[in-house]
């Protein structure tokens, strides 16, 4: 899987992974965080982003699709300007900023603000083998910032994988935390049966499937 992958999804219209209300976890929880500067990998268009603006955060996030991003700021009625920096086109509001491109690739230097961190599908976007160098890079960007305790909100997905083919793929507790065990504490918020995947996603349909959420800190 690459970027391509998921560049094609979005040509194509394909967004059974974007959801359209805002994440309950996310209104319960990051509700209690005082506003700073939000990073959100893998964005994508995702209306969460709308809820931290209108809470006062300031979001950087990043994206590999220029339809995502122009997106997010045409379906909800937001100025933005263009930059372009090194292999990356910036798409600027005025308290978002996307950068559009390859997260492997994004330099440290934007994560200097970065205050905390929701994870609400990256994570689980990528399979079993890119998992790891995800995390690993995530922890190297955000040593950048001038801020050493940096709550990150993880949302993931539990469901027996051979049952059904990724993405959204199965991260269950113990991978969470031998990710993320050697840098952070890692708590487990909450565990519940999702019901509205299987209703939305044919190929979830006879599956049961968890919904997860950590507090990684």
């Amino acid at each position: 899987m690459d970027l391509k992958f998921w560049l094609d999804k979005w040509e194509r219209n394909d967004l059974g992974f974007h959801a359209n209300e805002f994440e309950p976890i996310l209104t319960k929880y990051f509700a209690e965080i005082h506003p700073g500067t939000v990073f959100v990998p893998l964005c994508g268009k995702s209306r969460d982003l709308l809820w931290f603006i209108q809470k006062g955060w300031r979001v950087l996030g990043v994206e590999a699709s220029p339809i995502a991003c122009r997106a997010f700021f045409d379906e909800n009625g937001l100025s933005s300007r263009m930059e372009t920096r090194g292999d990356f086109t910036l798409y600027i509001g005025d308290s978002v900023t996307l950068w559009c491109g390859d997260f492997f690739s994004m330099p440290s230097e934007p994560f200097k603000d970065v205050t905390a961190v929701y994870d609400r599908a990256a994570l689980i976007a990528l399979p079993a083998d890119l998992r790891p160098k995800y995390v690993e890079r995530l922890i190297r960007l955000l040593s950048a910032s001038d801020f050493k305790r940096l709550p990150l909100l993880l949302i993931a997905l539990e469901y027996p994988q051979d049952r059904a083919s990724g993405p959204p793929f199965s991260v269950d507790s113990s991978e969470v935390r031998r990710l993320y065990g050697p840098w952070r504490s890692v708590q487990e918020l909450l565990r519940e049966e999702d019901t509205v995947l299987p209703r939305v996603n044919a190929k979830f349909h006879d599956v049961r499937i968890f919904e997860t959420a950590y507090l990684v800190d």
